[in-house]
């Protein structure tokens, strides 16, 4: 939607560059020219306008992500891994996301992760597979770490239990 096209002409008046300079809102884009619009010097109108590809999806969207303790996931908790659901608001590109997009807020240290795509590109689990020192496990994605297909970046993750406490003391007793 509003969308302000720019038309170039290359010097030959029959070839053209048309651009779209402003859009205001996500969507596909596909120009076309209808019959009888423009004409040559003999006032001849032209054909309707034909195009093997003249559809370009824009997109300008927010990417958000957040990040949650699985509800399956014991909290605290003494076995690993550690799970996490990431869940993007639309598809991403998935090279832009690794492993070194995560940030470790909590306490414990020495944390190893991995991530599974669901196989829709939008929805992931994280697993801290290796941690060397108990505490809490809280990750989190900073803003513009990961890009959707149109290389928008993601909001920073939001969440409202992303936060996991590892323990693997056992406790003691003494008897007197």
């Amino acid at each position: 939607t509003g969308i302000t096209w720019t038309i170039t002409n290359s010097g030959d008046n029959t070839n053209f560059t048309l651009r779209a300079t402003v859009i205001t809102g996500a969507g596909t884009v596909v120009p076309s020219v209808a019959a009888n619009l423009v004409q040559d010097p003999a006032t001849n109108g032209n054909t309707a306008s034909t195009s093997s590809d003249n559809s370009v999806t824009y997109d300008n969207s927010t990417l958000g992500v957040t990040v949650e303790q699985l509800l399956v996931q014991a909290d605290p908790t003494n076995a690993l891994p550690i799970t996490f659901a990431v869940v993007f608001t639309k598809a991403i590109n998935v090279s832009t996301f690794t492993t070194g997009d995560i940030t470790q807020n909590g306490t414990a240290t020495g944390i190893t992760w991995s991530i599974t795509n669901s196989g829709n590109d939008k929805n992931f689990t994280l697993e801290a597979t290796a941690v060397s020192t108990n505490g809490t496990v809280i990750p989190s994605i900073a803003a513009n770490a990961v890009q959707d297909p149109a290389t928008n970046g993601n909001t920073a993750s939001t969440s409202s239990d992303n936060s996991v406490t590892y323990d693997t003391v056992a406790p003691s007793a003494t008897i007197t």
